[in-house]
């Protein structure tokens, strides 16, 4: 993908274009740059991203996308584009990248307090065993393509990584993509920009409050998966 088609995002603004090339990869860790990456200043929970610009730049990163504008880099043969939110940038910028697979799928999201590996898994189980149908799974305990199993890092993964296991997922033909979507991932972005064929929702108990900080708050979040 040309770095120019990222102009197309309402997500992102160009601040400095620099000279053409062809993005090899999306990254939010600057440890995981290459030459011709686009790094995405993303502020964590222990640390901000736009501390490890300069570490990106010396990798090879040939664009920067970032919240704060006081961090653009002096580097001139770097574009650098500014967003009011890195996280929704980063899904826009790697859905984009990775050809919007979860369009080409029918999608169903399952999120709630309780039962949603439960839920999901017996999705899964119907559509690949018991229809016989390629499906894809997401979820707490692993992801699963058509049978073959990969380990899970989070309930939800973050968006550039969850985008990744959607085109994989494209790739082997899946025609029924079942996600287990955790509040956190709804407040955090990372399936921004999915649209979901099927929503579904199992309960809302309290629990998660040292994130969400009251039910109310925790309750938007997943109204989120009904409403984006």
């Amino acid at each position: 993908m040309k770095v120019t088609e990222l102009l197309n995002l309402d997500e992102i603004k160009l601040i400095r274009n620099a000279g053409l090339f062809e993005i090899r990869d999306i990254c939010y860790n600057s440890r995981a740059v290459e030459k011709n990456d686009v790094f995405v200043a993303v502020n964590g929970f222990k640390t901000d991203g736009h501390h490890y610009i300069s570490d990106a730049l010396k990798k090879g990163a040939s664009a920067v996308i970032l919240e704060n504008e006081a961090y653009i880099p002096h580097k001139e043969d770097v574009w650098i584009f500014s967003t009011e939110d890195a996280r929704k940038a980063l899904a826009a910028v790697s859905s984009l990248f990775y050809g919007n697979p979860a369009e080409k799928m029918f999608s169903i999201g399952v999120t709630g307090t309780n039962g949603k590996t439960s839920v999901t898994t017996y999705l899964y189980d119907y559509y690949f065993n018991f229809k016989g149908m390629t499906a894809g799974l997401t979820g707490t305990i692993k992801n699963i393509i058509s049978g073959a199993e990969y380990p899970a890092k989070n309930t939800t993964l973050e968006s550039k990584d969850l985008q990744a296991l959607f085109f994989k997922m494209k790739k082997a033909r899946v025609k029924y993509l079942i996600c287990e979507v955790s509040s956190h991932a709804l407040a955090l972005k990372r399936i921004y920009g999915v649209q979901f064929d099927m929503a579904l929702f199992t309960n809302l108990t309290r629990d998660h409050l040292d994130f969400h900080k009251s039910m109310e708050r925790y309750y938007r979040s997943k109204k989120i998966l009904f409403t984006q």
